[in-house]
């Protein structure tokens, strides 16, 4: 005769409620801040890029204009390579494109993060109100989720480890909330 372990109570629904609303909110968070930081690295990969490339070509085409001497001729023809060479990178990894689309998905990101933010400091409603907003937000970041660039790993990675002890000052007055510190 096999016996069923007892149960314990059946838990507070509003605090399974609670804890959905704020994982989804740390994961909105996250997620929006890792979109800001890959954008700003793709910013600052396109101009790493795209300076040298300039004043390269620039160089080079000032070089050939005013014809220089023959024995710079190896230096110039160098240049001018090296500064096709950034120019062909540059349109290959389309840098200026996922700069654009990572910080279009932190915007969205963020948006989600406040509609989080706001049902966690609203505190208890009622039931269908709840899931009804639940379900809005779940369309929206699921929406967002699918629309957006992958963050690299070490972004990721790197914001996650930064999240951990992180708690939301709209989920202040949780019965959960940590004490806030002096």
């Amino acid at each position: 005769m096999t016996t069923r372990p007892q149960q314990s109570p059946s838990p507070d629904p509003d605090e399974g409620a609670r804890h959905l609303t704020l994982a989804w909110y740390r994961r909105a968070r996250r997620a929006q801040l890792a979109h800001a930081r890959a954008a700003t690295r793709s910013r600052s990969l396109f101009l790493w890029l795209g300076v040298p490339a300039v004043v390269l070509g620039f160089a080079a085409g000032s070089a050939v204009v005013a014809d220089v001497a023959a024995d710079h001729r190896v230096l110039i023809a160098l240049a001018s390579l090296v500064a096709a060479l950034l120019t062909a990178l540059q349109t290959f990894l389309r840098l200026d494109d996922r700069r654009i689309a990572h910080e279009t998905a932190a915007r969205r990101f963020g948006s989600i993060r406040r509609e989080l933010g706001e049902l966690g400091a609203l505190g208890p409603l009622p039931d269908a109100t709840f899931v009804g907003t639940l379900d809005t937000i779940r369309g929206d970041y699921d929406e967002t989720s699918a629309a957006t660039p992958q963050v690299p790993q070490r972004i990721w990675s790197s914001q996650k480890a930064a999240d951990r002890a992180f708690w939301p000052e709209e989920f202040r007055q949780w019965p959960e909330a940590p004490p806030v510190p002096d």
